[in-house]
């Protein structure tokens, strides 16, 4: 459990019986090792199978968990007291509201309060975490694959937390041109030879995003179009949970919304599937909308969590569910392999600057074998954009997944 693991934290009592949770059971999937043979055929050049994608429906009938599964756990959690009890369409969970004292008589164990001191000065904050393995009835055990909520310690975090007004430049290599304080999306476009193709005005693309993004879009996003003489990509933001009053992120979204849409020089449409926050049990329903929909070919998401708390909170074992159908499908799923090196942060960060005194770990879903990983460049070019030479920054994340 995440209370076992190393980290400073001091124990607080149990938690409040009357505290409201909101979990997730994660469900199994019917025919994996099918599955993950699909999975490579159809993403294999020169198989018969390549590039023969499965719709969401042709996924649920041959690998998502059966009907009869979602309805033995909704039951068990109805008799437990839990409420707002629902799956989605592809069964991949069971999510409830309950209390914290449902939570312990159903999954057997108790929920403590802890303080967590975070690293490098981060100051502390209180959370709570079960403290043994989360148990369900035998009848379930073959339906079940992890429990999701019970702790409020594994948060993913945005990756940036402020955006100079120019990015300062690189330094240059000896005789080289000085680099241009700002790329615009032309530019990438000449530094990375992507003139030449057609722009991908027939291609929907989407971000997950978390908050209130009235400043991001329309604002932002029609601002930065303008600038660069780009076209107005339409756009769709799809609630996925409970409006949130949250802007700390929307430097991220600010980035996400218009460097997608400025690289591929025209979309379709870019779809923003926004959750109501970071926490797992409110980024999974994000995550698996954008798949059930099956509207969009790519996603970014520019957060990450420590990939070893993401593993004992047991959402792990959901998301790798979730994304196996999204490889099946044919889609693609970026993430941010982090701005502070490969280290598990449990409260804070600091941008661009490895954490001391914190666990050696990789973020995810950055390191999920299912995810396409992306760090952070610097970038050094001459007067007509040819690469004289990029490196990757220091604390751009990286290494090698335990799980």
């Amino acid at each position: 459990t995440i209370a076992n693991f190393t980290m400073p934290a001091q124990s607080m009592g149990p938690l409040a019986g009357t505290a409201p949770l909101q979990i997730l059971v994660g469900l199994q999937l019917q025919n994996s090792t099918q599955l993950g043979s699909l999975i490579r055929a159809v993403n294999t050049p020169g198989t018969s199978s390549y590039d023969k994608f499965l719709t969401p429906s042709e996924f649920n009938a041959t690998y998502a968990p059966l009907s009869s599964q979602v309805q033995a756990v909704e039951s068990y959690l109805k008799q437990m007291g839990f409420t707002n009890i629902s799956a989605p369409a592809n069964n991949l969970y069971v999510t409830a509201d309950g209390t914290a004292a449902a939570a312990e008589q159903a999954f057997n164990t108790p929920i403590w309060q802890y303080q967590v001191s975070g690293p490098n000065g981060e100051p502390t904050r209180t959370v709570y975490a079960n403290t043994q393995r989360a148990e369900v009835p035998t009848y379930l055990a073959n339906a079940v694959v992890s429990v999701v909520g019970l702790e409020n310690i594994d948060t993913m975090h945005t990756e940036l937390g402020t955006w100079p007004a120019a990015a300062p430049s690189a330094v240059p290599a000896q005789g080289a041109p000085a680099n241009p304080i700002t790329f615009t999306p032309q530019d990438f476009w000449k530094v990375y030879d992507v003139g030449g193709l057609p722009p991908a005005a027939n291609t929907t693309i989407a971000i997950i995003a978390e908050g209130n993004l009235a400043g991001v879009l329309p604002n932002d996003l029609r601002q930065f179009e303008s600038e660069n003489k780009l076209p107005q990509v339409p756009y769709q933001i799809i609630q996925t949970g409970i409006a949130s009053n949250d802007t700390s992120g929307d430097v991220e979204w600010d980035m996400d919304t218009q460097e997608s849409s400025g690289m591929a020089g025209n979309l379709k449409e870019l779809l923003v599937y926004d959750a109501s926050s970071l926490s797992d049990t409110d980024l999974i329903p994000a995550f698996n909308r954008y798949i059930t929909d099956d509207q969009a070919v790519a996603a970014s998401a520019s957060f990450g969590g420590c990939e070893t708390l993401e593993y004992l909170s047991g959402a792990m074992q959901i998301y790798d569910t979730m994304y196996s159908q999204m490889a099946a499908q044919g889609q693609t799923q970026f993430a941010s392999s982090g701005d502070s090196g490969s280290a598990c942060g449990v409260v804070g960060l600091t941008n661009g600057v490895p954490l001391s005194g914190a666990p050696g770990a990789v973020e995810y879903p950055a390191s999920s074998a299912y995810v396409m990983g992306a760090g952070g460049t610097s970038l050094v070019v001459d007067s007509n954009y040819n690469v004289i030479q990029e490196t990757s920054w220091d604390a751009g994340g990286g290494g090698s997944s335990l799980w």
